[in-house]
């Protein structure tokens, strides 16, 4: 049997390669693209003593509002996602809408 077979003695397609395209990110984007992901956790890491120790028991609701605009922006950009898609053919959705979308979502 060859590599291309699949168990079932048919071919399977071959992947050259997956993900992003070699060389298509430099050290500094990489970096940039870490520190980004990360920074938002560790400053809440790092000022949630601060806060705690300065407004005591409405800590809890300085956290919430500080929420609030971070989780408009995700909201617009999953909005503007989402209308983007309805306007193009399902092969430029995610497969997760797709099946959602179809009733086959499990």
């Amino acid at each position: 049997m060859g590599a291309t077979e699949a168990a079932g003695g048919t071919a399977a397609p071959v992947i050259e390669s997956k993900g992003l395209n070699t060389g298509a990110l430099s050290l500094t984007s990489a970096i940039v693209i870490g520190v980004a992901s990360t920074a938002p956790g560790y400053s809440l890491a790092a000022s949630l003593g601060l806060v705690t120790a300065a407004v005591g028991l409405q800590a809890p609701a300085i956290i919430w509002l500080a929420f609030l605009p971070m989780g408009f922006i995700a909201a617009s950009y999953f909005w503007r996602a989402v209308r983007r898609t309805e306007t193009k053919s399902p092969s430029a959705m995610s497969s997760s809408m797709v099946m959602t979308r179809s009733g086959n979502a499990e």
